[in-house]
């Protein structure tokens, strides 16, 4: 294109990464992605220039709900499907992988719902997993996150049980056990903040093949 003297001119383009960037050992880390450029022109003028751009880590975030939970050493109990006037238990898994970069205030908290209650039993392979009565809330820190969790390193996993009460507003329904989790922390390279979301678990529990659709609404 043809940008007369004083004038300015821009580019913009996008480049895309691979998916699964390769990993051999742990000193696979803290990726930056390097870019160079060159203008010319006819009058065989040039300018170049040379960037480096520092790659957040990815996160992997899941939330898994379970009534007959094989995986972890909590028993759950009561009707399947859950009945207004008694209690039924469920599991729920906070699961967390982490890419390239070291995380540090690692924070994963969700709200429980209307007749949902903490049932103080619960466990975790890192960090402080713990009830916040004040926000009603399940709450994990974790002060440190290294890279490779989940692929080198072990997954980071909580697991903690709640109680459903139903009431009769939610009779004939799925109703949820917890909302929608939120994760966040710093990434140490890039220094940014990282956040992702997590479904909320309901009563149908998808992850659980043990339990049919039916057995997730509540009978009174």
């Amino acid at each position: 294109s043809l940008i007369k003297p004083g004038d300015r001119g821009e580019v913009t383009f996008e480049v895309d990464l691979l998916d699964n960037i390769p990993v051999i050992g742990f000193s696979d880390k803290n990726i930056v992605m390097g870019l160079t450029g060159k203008i010319t022109t006819q009058g065989n003028l040039s300018a170049s220039f040379e960037e480096e751009y520092k790659l957040n880590s990815e996160i992997g975030f899941k939330v898994r709900g379970f009534y007959n939970d094989t995986s972890s050493t909590i028993v759950n109990s009561g009707p399947l499907p859950p009945v207004v006037g008694e209690e039924t238990t469920y599991t729920v898994h906070w699961q967390l992988s982490n890419g390239l970069n070291d995380l540090e205030n690692v924070i994963v908290s969700g709200s429980l719902p209307v007749g949902i209650t903490w049932a103080s039993n619960s466990t975790s392979n890192q960090g402080n997993l713990y009830y916040d009565s004040n926000e009603n809330e399940v709450v994990w820190e974790i002060p440190r996150v290294p890279a490779h969790a989940g692929s080198l390193l072990p997954t980071y996993e909580a697991v903690f049980q709640l109680r459903l009460s139903p009431v009769l507003s939610q009779v004939g329904r799925v109703v949820p056990i917890l909302s929608e989790s939120i994760f966040s922390a710093k990434d140490e390279f890039t220094e940014k903040t990282l956040t992702a979301r997590g479904g909320s678990v309901r009563t149908n529990l998808e992850d659980d093949p043990t339990v049919s659709k039916n057995q997730g609404i509540v009978k009174q």
